[in-house]
């Protein structure tokens, strides 16, 4: 029997939703300090959190060695930076947002229990959190425009991975919903609604000139074009005379948001990641110790890609955590992302459904660029994402567990 979205609401969801609201409209992505603020939102958070996976054995063997090398992976580098007398709260600033890349295992239990409840509740949430960030983002143009410059975004929200999930998401469903086996009338009031959600997100993108996003916001609407041709010739060449027609009379302003684009790469060109990942190289080279270790959590860096300054962090997580971790680090994350993308890619593959299609395109590409591109990995954002793609490739789309299973967890959560 199918149990109704709105029937038996878990408790974890009230923590959930009050942290999406707290979070989104309140809260710095990258605080520099603890506030009340953030106080508030970790505790929300942590309401929403299932520690049933610590008090029985319910992970795979799999999943607990995971589990447990990546404990030792995040722990060394907190007594190397101990032992090697970095600034204490430094320490913490770099440890509390990799603690992030865990959360994943505390969403686990709701996705055996409930998988597709789970996932739509964890899509509106960060939906919600990334219109919040947008009209907050836009609420900041007076701002900038005073100081001649229309690229002031002190707190860094256009660049948070919420706002790249949620306009990849609504792009991809708005035309891969062609494929949906609903009503037209029911295709096109989804549509329609993905694209008037997608107005203010795109509208910070433009603003604060986000290259990659605008990129793969492009990517997307090309690739699920074609998935749709591929499926139903028809309802593409209806997309596609849609869209061109949408383009042909957007084109003055597209011209000349094309231009500062363009006009951004000339001054800045590729900002520097490589350079920035050289100079973490150069910076561990010359100790062996480091190369296999690295520095510990607060290391700084003279990052070339921020005007040469003495910095905290990189924009990339992999010349990020070489620092930190060294290689010991670096190959325990990239064995881990590559196991949620290989595994996220072969549902993309697998899945028929729109939403499902949507979610994995989502995922992926809010992934690579917050890993290669922008310094998004440092925020609870990263980690949600990251949450919901173990979710999915552990349970989601591979048979639900076990009815005894499923009840042996459920009435864990319930103890709990």
């Amino acid at each position: 029997m199918t149990v109704s979205f709105y029937k038996d609401i878990p408790f974890w969801w009230f923590g959930f939703v009050g942290f999406a609201l707290v979070y989104g409209v309140l809260a710095d992505p990258t605080p520099s300090i603890i506030d009340a603020v953030s106080v508030v939102s970790a505790i929300l958070l942590l309401a929403s959190f299932s520690f049933v996976f610590l008090k029985k054995t319910v992970l795979t063997s799999g999943q607990k060695s995971g589990f447990i090398f990546f404990t030792g992976c995040f722990l060394y580098p907190l007594m190397n930076g101990i032992f090697s007398g970095h600034d204490p709260f430094l320490i913490l600033r770099d440890f509390i947002p990799y603690l992030f890349l865990f959360i994943g295992f505390f969403f686990l239990p709701y996705f055996w229990t409930d998988s597709q409840r789970t996932i739509k509740v964890m899509v509106f949430g960060f939906i919600f959190i990334a219109m919040a960030f947008s009209f907050r983002r836009l609420g900041l143009i007076p701002y900038g425009m005073e100081r001649d410059s229309v690229f002031q975004d002190p707190l860094a929200l256009a660049v948070v991975p919420e706002i790249l999930f949620a306009s990849v998401f609504l792009v991809s469903f708005a035309v891969l919903n062609a494929l949906s086996r609903e009503s037209l009338q029911h295709k096109l009031l989804l549509s329609c609604l993905s694209f008037l959600f997608l107005i203010p997100l795109l509208s910070v993108m433009n603003i604060s000139v986000m290259r990659a996003s605008l990129a793969m916001i492009i990517l997307t609407a090309l690739f699920s074009l074609f998935i749709v041709f591929l499926n139903r010739p028809l309802a593409g060449l209806g997309l596609l005379v849609f869209i061109s027609s949408l383009v042909i009379a957007f084109l003055k302003p597209l011209g000349t948001i094309s231009q500062l684009f363009w006009l951004k790469t000339v001054m800045v060109g590729g900002n520097n990641r490589y350079l920035e990942f050289k100079t973490v190289l150069d910076q561990l080279l010359s100790d062996p110790f480091a190369l296999l270790f690295g520095k510990g959590w607060g290391a700084t860096i003279i990052n070339p890609a921020v005007d040469y300054t003495d910095v905290l962090y990189t924009h990339s997580l992999f010349s990020s955590s070489l620092l930190k971790g060294g290689f010991v680090l670096l190959g325990g994350l990239i064995v881990y992302l590559l196991w949620l993308l290989t595994g996220i890619f072969k549902l993309l593959m697998k899945e028929k459904d729109p939403l499902q299609m949507a979610l994995c395109v989502a995922i992926i590409l809010t992934l690579l660029v917050n890993i290669f591109i922008y310094a998004g990995y440092k925020t609870i954002g990263f980690g949600l994402v990251l949450a919901l793609a173990m979710g999915m490739v552990s349970c989601y789309g591979q048979g639900l567990v076990r009815t005894a299973e499923k009840d042996n967890i459920k009435g864990m959560q319930a103890a709990t």
